[in-house]
C-alpha cells in the first residue's frame, strides 16, 4: 500500500483545504499528503531510535525505524518518510534492510 492511497475522512481534509485560499493549493496537497504519510508510518513502522541534539533555535538529529511486521524496509516506507515535513533537511541517512534512519536538521524558520 501507498501512503498516498490512505483515505482521509472529510473532517481531516477539511481541516487542511480551509487555508487553500491563504496559501494555495500546493500547499494543501503538501499538507494533505504528509498527513497521509504519517497515518502510514504510524500503522507500518515503529520508532527504534532517536537522537536528537537541540539548541537555541536549532534542532538536528536521527530517527531510526523499523516495519512493525519485521518485514524489510521498502521504498513506500521511504517515501512515507520523506513525506513528513521536519525541517529545511529531511532525508534518509542509511538504509538497511531492518532498518531506515532519517536525518533531519530545523532552524527557527521553520
Amino acid at each position: 500500500m501507498k501512503h498516498q492511497d490512505i483515505e482521509l475522512s472529510a473532517e481531516q481534509v477539511a481541516e487542511v483545504t480551509r487555508y487553500r485560499k491563504s496559501f494555495g493549493a500546493e500547499y494543501v496537497a503538501a499538507c494533505l499528503d504528509a498527513r497521509r504519510a504519517s497515518i502510514y508510518v504510524e500503522r507500518e513502522l515503529e520508532e527504534v531510535g532517536r537522537n536528537v541534539s537541540s539548541r537555541m533555535c536549532f534542532s538536528a538529529g536521527t530517527i531510526t525505524f523499523r516495519r512493525k511486521d519485521g518485514g524489510p524496509i521498502t521504498d513506500e516506507d521511504v517515501a512515507a518518510l520523506e513525506a513528513i515535513p521536519r525541517g529545511q533537511e529531511n532525508h534518509v541517512r542509511s538504509r538497511a534492510v531492518d532498518h531506515v534512519t532519517i536525518y533531519f536538521a530545523c532552524d527557527s524558520g521553520d
